[in-house]
């Protein structure tokens, strides 16, 4: 099955860091997924891959069971994906899609800018430039 492991993007950080999320299946990577959770280093247990169980974090109880809930999610998405597709394992961008879906987390997008008249001409001028002609291909 799956495997799933938590790791800090730097843990060498001086303030709150964040967790990504790798998930391979049979020996292959298929994400590296960020949870949208941080912590301090500090209180980063790296064996367990979950937050220490200290005063200083008194939240930690709580942390762990959001990582372990993300953990289960990623774990019945694969799930339902393979059985739902004769056992093959997802692609990357599948996975990831189904991780968006499941998690209720939207892709960044572009930032559409309203158009001026000066931008509107510089992507006239962009577009014309690769437009190829229909009738001659160039």
């Amino acid at each position: 099955m799956a495997k799933i492991n938590f790791y800090l993007r730097d843990k060498e950080a001086d303030t709150a860091t964040p967790i990504l999320m790798f998930v391979s299946y049979n020996g292959v990577r298929l994400t590296k997924f960020p949870t949208g959770e941080t912590i301090d280093p500090l209180f980063w247990d790296a064996k367990t891959q979950r937050a220490k169980q200290t005063k200083k974090n008194p939240t930690y109880p709580e942390f762990n069971t959001r990582l372990s809930n993300i953990e289960t999610v990623a774990e019945n998405a694969l799930r339902q994906y393979m059985n739902d597709n004769d056992q093959q394992p997802p692609t990357l961008e599948t996975y990831r899609a189904l991780l968006n879906h499941s998690l209720n987390k939207t892709p960044k997008k572009e930032e559409v800018k309203p158009l001026d008249l000066f931008g509107f001409i510089e992507g006239f001028l962009k577009e014309y430039e690769t437009k190829l002609n229909d009738k001659t291909a160039k």
